[in-house]
């Protein structure tokens, strides 16, 4: 058989029915992975193989638009062949993000481990599996980040809206695919979502038939207000999410068709591709720094001149009373164990975020059900959290109900040792100022 063979590059070559991934998978070369896409389309074969085995690094907003291509193609009856990197942590790292599962699921099963830096990919269907996707990410962010309430409620609702997006205009029959990543080196977070169905132009054209193309179709899309029909959605949330990421100083970036539109620093920047490298399909790429709030009543008022009513945040929602006097974290409905210390330091984490949240509300522990934990957890949670807080401040906003005595005496033995290591450090300080 005739061989084709395009090469981006040396970072990927076609041949025939296998595409060989080499280096680095960034996002010119998922762009680039669309030729082969046509390519095969084209020729009707009825089996592919992907091979990243000589791949180095791989970034999630290029694998999970790759993901959502491959699974448009195994829906339409295509077999695909995945060959994992032989790099050990590369390899790993497609594992655990479910890249593997999503590219290779006759081969590979799906992941549910939770890491620090990202969660796996998901995959979304209906507005259920939407939703336990969007409170899970939120969920692991307020164990592994320190950052101020209006960081994750900005985050929170450009999610949910980037999501329902998919499920309400994209008429994809796989759904939709998520995927967050935290980069502490660099301080910022990112979230892809990609969807493999109408794309924005096709959807747009059933309200404005005179669109031109995907570029338009875009920044159309990105205008508040603009939808494809107003009883089904009001057009605000590409709009939205681009705001906050330009108030927050970060990175929005849609893809779909033959156009690719970034804004930085408010100015956008646009990419048309060849008519083979369309991509079929919408994703959406954001990219935020860390540490910075997000001022979502400035993002949501659409140039009204008045700040917006905030809607409701998982805050609120899950962890406020009623009276919104108090906070509470329900430890048996907490997933992330009772017997390690990084356990103990993620609870810790959410722990801080809810007290900084509601500054003027009490934080209760309900240790409902929880019969055990192991020594290290009781400090690294609450021994840790005592001394953060400081005696005085701890006891006025922390309580902790319905704990049987053995987890208690851990708790209490965790919270004096710790005590009587910063005495013993600050005697130590004294000391060497001493004559």
């Amino acid at each position: 058989m005739r061989q084709i063979r395009r090469v981006l590059k040396d970072r990927v070559d076609f041949r025939d029915n296998r595409a060989i991934f080499r280096g680095s998978v960034g996002p010119r070369v998922q762009r680039y992975f669309q030729f082969f896409v046509n390519d095969i389309n084209r020729r009707g074969y009825d089996l592919i193989e992907l091979d990243f085995s000589r791949a180095t690094k791989a970034y999630p907003n290029s694998m999970v638009p790759i993901i959502a291509t491959v699974q448009r193609l195994i829906h339409l009856g295509v077999t695909v062949h995945c060959n994992l990197p032989s790099n050990a942590n590369l390899r790993t790292l497609f594992l655990r993000a479910n890249w593997a599962y999503f590219l290779d699921p006759e081969r590979f099963r799906p992941s549910d481990v939770t890491h620090d830096r990202h969660l796996s990919t998901r995959l979304f269907r209906d507005s259920g599996e939407q939703q336990r996707v969007v409170n899970e990410l939120i969920d692991i962010l307020m164990r592994t980040l320190e950052v101020k309430r209006s960081f994750f409620s900005g985050l929170e609702w450009a999610i949910n809206e980037i999501t329902d997006n998919v499920l309400t205009h994209s008429q994809a029959d796989v759904g939709g695919f998520i995927q967050l990543t935290t980069y502490k080196d660099t301080k910022r977070l990112a979230f892809c979502v990609a969807d493999p169905g109408q794309g924005i132009l096709n959807s747009l054209r059933e309200a404005e038939p005179t669109l031109r193309g995907d570029a338009d179709a875009i920044a159309d899309a990105v205008r508040a207000g603009v939808t494809r029909n107003k009883d089904v959605g009001q057009g605000n949330g590409l709009s939205g999410t681009m705001k906050i990421a330009m108030i927050a100083n970060g990175r929005f970036l849609v893809a779909s068709g033959r156009a690719w539109i970034a804004w930085q620093g408010g100015q956008p920047d646009t990419l048309s591709m060849a008519p083979g490298q369309a991509y079929q399909g919408t994703y959406v790429d954001v990219q935020l720094p860390l540490g910075e709030g997000i001022d979502l009543a400035e993002a949501l008022s659409f140039g009204s001149g008045a700040k917006a009513t905030l809607p409701a945040d998982i805050i609120e929602i899950k962890y406020l009373s009623d009276d919104a006097r108090k906070l509470k974290i329900k430890m048996g409905e907490e997933t992330s164990g009772f017997g390690s210390r990084h356990a103990g330091k993620q609870i810790r984490t959410k722990a801080k975020n809810l007290l900084r949240s509601e500054p003027s509300c009490l934080l209760e522990i309900d240790w409902d059900g929880i019969q055990m934990v192991s020594s290290s957890y009781a400090d690294e949670f609450i021994g840790k959290l005592f001394v953060d807080l400081q005696p005085i401040r701890f006891m006025n906003r922390v309580r902790q109900v319905n704990i049987i005595p053995v987890v208690e005496q851990l708790i209490n033995k965790a919270i004096m040792q710790r005590v009587g290591q910063v005495a013993t450090e600050i005697e130590g300080q004294q000391g060497g100022n001493g004559p």
